[in-house]
């Protein structure tokens, strides 16, 4: 086999294609009339480069046909960018979404609202997120957009409400926001294209026709009101604590002021209430553990874990981040069910290719990047910097066992957190600045003993949840003390360490494509040095085994 063939796998094919076709859809989105210019040059530069890979490996006489293969991978990228701008314009002009054609019109629109109400003091009305369903008397696939309601007429409806209204249909406006995307496109990452004004609304009851995908969010919202009903039981009195335990278990922030959401944003603590692939993770963790108990195969927990999955993936509301750790997961089970080799990397460009070719608007979506960027750092860095922390902290030895085992898990325990905090971190620096403004370096630290605290609250809160419906008085009796001191440790962090002298404030410097080369730059620097240091023990380690001698 040519050493070439070994260079360039599947994996790495599919690695790239994801990235081509990333290309493609932000080249088109971001540059919009300079397309195809830009296309096209870009088009002319890969067909010169081919015809002289091409041309030299005709005249060199050792070449073989099969290693003439890997020539044609520019093609096939060229395929891929190409597949991502036709997956826009399919988006834009082939299948626009069924309520842009009423763009400029009025009409009578039946639905459900979709979140809580956000009250907007300059125009004096509140905002809702609209699941649209019914168009006068025909019943469509709900599509979700923005309502309007003046303050007057929009103080009395609640998340969940089914309403009928006659709705003014426009597109929402294009004015640049101040943390690097338009609200348009921010709008369209989350799949909505439209917004709507009304100035009266009618309670209704909707009858939908059966439908599977709307049929899981359904149950997703369902399972979300009765987790919120549960919470307000379980921590009552303290609507900031409930309000944290609301975002931990579904990702709800609707009850968070203004000032607790400030606080967790400053103190680099946001990831705890922003359901992503932590909390499915420790969700998983519980179902492992409990087969573990009851002495089951593991492929039966495996196969259980998919619906209960797919529950909490619905129960917050299919976001970008849980979509992404959601498919990675399946991507998981399926490699163990089949006894196939999982690879980490692979899953996650995956699930960046699948959730891109469903919503392409979803690669400028916040949640999506951030969830994306810590991903990707974690396995870049941790294994090195893990082996780094542990090679420059010594503890001491003693000539007691148990002792010397409780320093080697603390030793562990320890290494491997700051390893992933680190790692995470150094994934996310610049989108923290490029959206935030801001860089909290104190989460390298806070995390510590953030995520611990956190982990707790998820299986105490999602089992005082199921318990509370169950036996009520009981449950709350048993879970209000252990969830209100932990709720009360991650309440005290994110306020304390909210201070400005924990974090770095970049509000006012532009961010542009140079500080992102500069970061990059530096990124890859980093990484080949902790991947040279890890690469010196690894030798020295199998030096050492190689020396000693043979009984």
């Amino acid at each position: 086999m040519h050493k070439s063939e070994l260079l360039i796998t599947p994996r790495h094919y599919l690695i790239l294609a994801v990235i081509a076709f990333a290309a493609g859809i932000f080249s088109f989105i971001t540059f919009r009339a300079d397309i195809f210019f830009s296309v096209a040059l870009f088009s002319a530069t890969v067909f010169v480069i081919l015809g002289i890979l091409l041309l030299l490996s005709c005249i060199t006489k050792s070449a073989k046909v099969r290693r003439k293969k890997h020539l044609l991978l520019p093609f096939f990228l060229l395929l891929c960018f190409f597949l991502g701008v036709f997956r826009v314009m399919c988006t834009e002009y082939l299948f626009p979404a069924r309520l842009r054609e009423y763009t400029g019109k009025s009409l009578w629109i039946s639905g459900t609202i979709a979140s809580a109400p956000v009250y907007n003091t300059k125009s004096f009305s509140y905002k809702f997120e609209f699941d649209a369903a019914k168009l006068g008397n025909e019943y469509i696939y709900p599509e979700r957009m923005i309502l309007y309601v003046p303050k007057i007429r929009g103080k009395d409806l609640r998340e969940g409400d089914e309403i009928q209204c006659w709705i003014e249909v426009s597109e929402p406006y294009r004015e640049k926001d101040s943390d690097f995307l338009d609200y348009y496109t921010h709008l369209r990452g989350q799949n909505i294209y439209i917004v709507g004004y009304t100035q009266n609304t009618n309670p209704v009851t909707l009858e939908k026709p059966f439908h599977p995908i709307t049929a899981i969010q359904d149950f997703g919202i369902f399972v979300k009101r009765k987790t919120v009903l549960a919470v307000d039981k379980l921590v009552p009195k303290n609507t900031e604590l409930a309000a944290i335990l609301k975002g931990i278990l579904v990702g709800d922030k609707t009850d968070f002021t203004d000032t607790l959401y400030e606080n967790f944003s400053k103190s680099g603590l946001s990831h705890l209430v922003a359901v992503s692939g932590m909390h499915l993770s420790i969700l998983f963790s519980i179902i492992s553990v409990l087969f573990y108990r009851l002495h089951a195969h593991k492929k039966l927990a495996y196969v259980f874990a998919v619906p209960l999955v797919i529950i909490f993936a619905s129960a917050a509301e299919f976001t970008p981040s849980i979509c992404r750790s959601g498919i990675m997961l399946f991507t998981m089970i399926t490699a163990m069910l089949f006894k196939q080799r999982y690879t980490p990397l692979t899953a996650l460009f995956l699930s960046l290719g699948i959730i891109l070719a469903v919503t392409p608007y979803a690669l400028f979506s916040k949640s999506l990047i951030l969830s994306f960027g810590a991903t990707f750092g974690i396995m870049a860095y941790f294994s090195n910097v893990n082996k780094l922390l542990k090679h420059l902290l010594k503890l001491p030895n003693t000539s007691n066992i148990r002792i010397n085992k409780g320093l080697s898990f603390f030793k562990k325990a320890l290494t491997s957190s700051l390893a992933v905090s680190f790692s995470a971190f150094v994934g996310t620096a610049f989108f923290s600045v490029l959206f935030f403004g801001q860089l909290s370096w104190i989460q390298l630290f806070t995390n510590l003993w953030a995520i611990p605290v956190v982990t707790l609250v998820f299986w105490l809160g999602l089992f005082g949840c199921i318990f509370y419906y169950i036996a009520p008085t009981l449950t709350v009796a048993a879970l209000y003390y252990p969830l209100r001191i932990c709720l009360e440790i991650i309440y005290s962090t994110a306020n304390f360490f909210s201070k400005d002298i924990f974090s770095l404030n970049f509000s006012n410097t532009t961010v542009t494509f140079v500080h992102f080369a500069i970061y990059a730059g530096i990124a890859y620097i980093l990484y080949m040095s902790l991947r040279l240091f890890g690469d010196c023990q690894y030798k020295e380690r199998k030096g050492r085994s190689t020396d000693r001698p043979k009984s």
